[in-house]
């Protein structure tokens, strides 16, 4: 049974994975993708890895929601090429363009979260609960089950568009095994409730049969394909990956940066071993700079942290550091937390992309490196 030890023991030594308290709740999460950060030669530690997904913790450690263990897309790594050689029964299900989010007993209320916990989200999904909704969560939660759900909306559309803001069911997970529900035990147990589920789509052939019928689907994402033994895997269709701009020419060093800070899970099953092997390298090394950056910075802010802020201030600017690790500087400071503030310094990073000018600004946020990318070219 997954425990907050078990993640401590896992996590401990890697970057890419945090831990973090809240109010009420603690939340194991990943900070980015790295190729193979999800691997262990110890099956236990790896499962433990994959369920780094946005799993909660109550206070004393103990599994409050239990959403999918991190699963990739055909192709992606070892770890879906069991797909290749199955030819049992599987369950395949429409992909949801939308944000998983899932019910959680924190501090007796039931509340709805995203896969980092309780966020910005909370209150919008929570303005779409029905009480035939809340009244099934409860039931599944008092059975240790959690129901896992995509919140698709009108609203911040990501590339599929929805008619209407739904809550899907899309899994049960047990809370105590890890095991997930099959898809007519979770039909059996919504259905009382008149609870939206996923649709299941009804497809023959090989994997890579019916991965070409996924590339030729339109106006859908595409499918999720699910395994007795509960793992899955994921395939898009290309109808999407056009519009999500997931490319594989990248003419220019902000293309490279971008796509590693977007995530390269869609991207490297279309590459050949060795644009691969580049464009990992080149994630390396800006994921692994900026965490030395914050790291270095988190330092220097404990040192100063019980300054006044004038004696603060004035230690900062006499640093001499560029304006924008200035700025993440003075958020540690203040007592923002580490993880929160790897993740604003990426999406700064990701936001200054559009140009090679703007890029220039943020290199520092990464130690300054220079990437090489020349086998990316598009000459």
């Amino acid at each position: 049974m997954l425990n907050v030890d078990k993640v401590r023991k896992a996590i401990a030594g890697r970057d890419m994975f945090h831990l973090s308290e809240r109010a009420g709740y603690l939340v194991a999460n990943y900070r980015f993708m790295m190729p193979g950060g999800f691997q262990d030669p110890d099956p236990e530690v790896e499962q433990t890895l994959r369920n780094c997904r946005g799993v909660l913790f109550d206070p004393a450690g103990n599994v409050i929601s239990l959403p999918y263990a991190k699963f990739f897309n055909l192709g992606e790594n070892e770890l879906t090429h069991f797909a290749y050689q199955y030819d049992g029964p599987v369950e395949i299900l429409r992909k949801l363009d939308g944000s998983m989010v899932r019910p959680v007993w924190i501090n007796g209320d039931l509340r709805w979260a995203t896969k980092a916990g309780l966020s910005d989200m909370t209150n919008s999904i929570e303005s779409h609960v029905s009480d035939r909704l809340r009244d099934f969560a409860v039931l599944m939660l008092d059975q240790q089950i959690t129901p896992i759900f995509e919140y698709c909306t009108t609203q911040g559309i990501i590339v599929v568009q929805h008619d209407e803001t739904e809550i899907i069911l899309t899994g049960l997970r047990d809370m105590r095994t890890g095991n997930l529900w099959s898809y007519p035990e979770m039909l059996k147990a919504a259905d009382p409730f008149g609870i939206k589920v996923v649709p299941i789509l009804q497809m023959t052939g090989t994997i890579l049969e019916i991965a070409e019928q996924v590339r030729d689907m339109q106006e859908d994402e595409g499918v999720v394909i699910r395994y007795p033994d509960g793992e899955q895997i994921k395939i898009k269709s290309q109808w999407y990956m056009d519009r999500h701009h997931v490319g594989t020419n990248f003419t220019h060093e902000k293309d490279v940066v971008a796509a590693c800070i977007e995530g390269l899970d869609d991207i490297l099953p279309l590459l050949d071993p060795a644009r691969s092997v580049e464009l990992v390298k080149a994630q390396q090394v800006i994921m692994q700079g900026v965490m030395q950056t914050c790291h270095t910075l988190d330092t220097i802010a404990k040192s100063i942290r019980d300054q006044s802020p004038r004696d603060r201030a004035e230690h900062i600017k006499g640093l001499g550091l560029p304006p924008l690790v200035t700025a993440s500087l003075f958020r540690l400071a203040r007592g923002d937390d580490l993880t929160q503030e790897v993740g604003k310094v990426l999406a700064i990073i990701k936001d200054h992309c559009n140009t090679g000018t703007r890029l220039e600004s943020v290199r520092p946020l990464w130690g300054g490196q220079t990437l090489t990318f020349r086998s990316f070219r598009t000459e």
